[in-house]
């Protein structure tokens, strides 16, 4: 209890909440009222590098020959397969590409005057496509390291969504149906 105790004599430090308050307003007025979703896009990312690390877990299991993914994990953390350096490193470099690419749609956006029509504020329409390619990609990813995992019941929802993605961009994926 003596920890709760340091927190809160922290926080009450003008100082930590000078910087505290600083950081949230510069957050704040580069990714706008948007904070909410890009959370939501962090977690969708935790969740990609977490099914990831079980894919390999389930891929380095299959290879020795044990049932459980966990096993696997532990397997691959020891060999070398999985390291913090890099994961992280992975992690790091898509989340700030994310955040890039959100903070230079919100400042075109702050540059567009709105426009209304139909009730609707028609400027804010790239940013909201940018999150939702940004989360059906990250959604397309989680699916496809489950699949890898050894869920194999998602195949035909990665198979319906690839079809749809490529149906919507124009993409011709010829590797659907492998999925």
């Amino acid at each position: 209890m003596e920890y709760l105790k340091t927190i809160a004599n922290i926080f009450m430090n003008w100082q930590v909440k000078t910087v505290v308050s600083f950081f949230l307003a510069t957050m704040t007025f580069f990714l706008g009222s948007e904070l909410m979703p890009f959370l939501a896009l962090f977690f969708l990312m935790a969740m990609d590098v977490l099914t990831r690390w079980m894919a390999e877990g389930k891929r380095k299991a299959d290879q020795v020959g044990i049932d459980s993914w966990l096993e696997g994990f532990y397997l691959c953390w020891h060999d070398g397969t999985l390291n913090s350096k890099t994961m992280g490193r992975k992690f790091f470099h898509k989340a700030i590409t994310y955040m890039l690419l959100v903070i230079a749609f919100n400042l075109a956006l702050k540059s567009v005057p709105s426009i209304v029509l139909f009730g609707a504020d028609w400027s804010k329409l790239p940013l909201g496509f940018i999150y939702s390619f940004l989360s059906i990609t990250e959604v397309m990813s989680v699916i496809e390291n489950l699949i890898d995992a050894g869920m194999d019941a998602l195949r035909p929802l990665c198979v319906f969504v690839c079809k749809k993605r490529n149906d919507l961009t124009g993409g011709g994926d010829k590797n659907v149906q492998a999925r």
